[in-house]
């Protein structure tokens, strides 16, 4: 016999006779936060292993279009790509404006510290130049450029090199310095809401905000333009002046920074309600909170070190 009467204040006995029991209303709230786990364990997971490169480009590539307004100019921009990988940066500029603007704007070379993708790249070049193996450069530390760069590209990339190459890359006579002219700068190109968990270097990765990025290189916003599509999507563009004001104690600061902007998306992203977006949201903000938090542990007390 089935009997109704008043909840009242007691909505799990609604939920009991809906979901089935008591067990049911468990059983659903263990269904419906699935997604949310999976991306966890997804993300957690693929911190175990190398990035990955992305092999082409895409006429809709959200960075793309930001680097376009940041590359069109009067005269073609002598751009080095570093960390060029497949050619996909250049095979989505030509994807979204065609080979004819991308060869009127840029005046492209690829460095790359490993071969793997180096004949893939050399094809992204063929769409536009004929003369594709003169501009792969190989390893950056190595590369010549027939000139110095009006650019240096970083696309997807920073967050991939250890903090203790950053004062080699970017400080005096570093990597960088030796490429990129004078009255130049760097475009660092980031995705915000990496979508997949990688293991470039012992700490993982490190995404530098616009906060953490004037930190470092001791600049304010003013000095280092940020144009976003959306929150996810940034590029920042770094002059090379303020390349020389990188050092051991900026590195601290901008690390600080990460550190503690990566706390306060975990505390926001723990109020929302679990679903896979968030539960991707919540494994990249809690690792790169961790990756931050072993850093300043192994460096406290040395901020000279490496």
């Amino acid at each position: 016999m089935t009997f109704i009467s008043w909840a009242g204040n007691k909505p799990e006995l609604v939920l009991e006779g809906l979901f089935g029991g008591p067990s049911g209303a468990e059983r659903l709230h263990y269904f419906t936060g699935l997604p949310a786990a999976s991306a966890v364990v997804g993300f957690a997971l693929e911190c175990l292993f190398g990035p990955e490169v992305i092999p082409d480009g895409d006429k809709n590539d959200k960075q793309a279009s930001l680097l376009c307004e940041a590359l069109a100019g009067s005269s073609p921009k002598r751009v080095a790509d570093v960390g060029a990988g497949a050619g996909r940066v250049l095979s989505s500029l030509v994807a979204a404006m065609g080979a004819t603007w991308v060869r009127d704007n840029v005046d492209y070379y690829a460095c790359d510290s490993s071969t793997e993708h180096r004949a893939t790249c050399i094809d992204a070049i063929a769409q536009v130049w004929e003369s594709a193996d003169e501009r792969y450069l190989g390893a950056p530390n190595q590369a010549k450029m027939p000139e110095k760069a009006h650019v240096v590209l970083l696309c997807n990339v920073l967050h991939e090199i250890h903090p203790r190459d950053w004062i080699e890359y970017f400080g005096p006579g570093g990597v960088i310095d030796r490429l990129l002219d004078p009255s130049g700068f760097v475009l660092i190109a980031e995705d915000y809401g990496l979508p997949t968990g990688e293991r470039a270097h012992d700490h993982l990765f490190f995404l530098l905000h616009g906060e953490a990025l004037q930190l470092l290189f001791a600049a304010d916003g003013d000095t280092i333009k940020t144009a976003s599509n959306g929150e996810r999507i940034q590029v920042h563009r770094v002059p090379a002046s303020a390349l020389a004001n990188i050092t051991a104690e900026t590195r601290r600061a901008a690390i600080t920074a990460v550190h503690e902007y990566a706390l306060e998306k975990v505390a926001d992203v723990r109020k929302r309600e679990p679903s896979y977006q968030n539960g991707l949201r919540h494994a990249l903000f809690s690792q790169l909170f961790a990756n931050a938090a072993l850093w300043l542990a192994e460096k406290d007390g040395h901020a000279d070190g490496q």
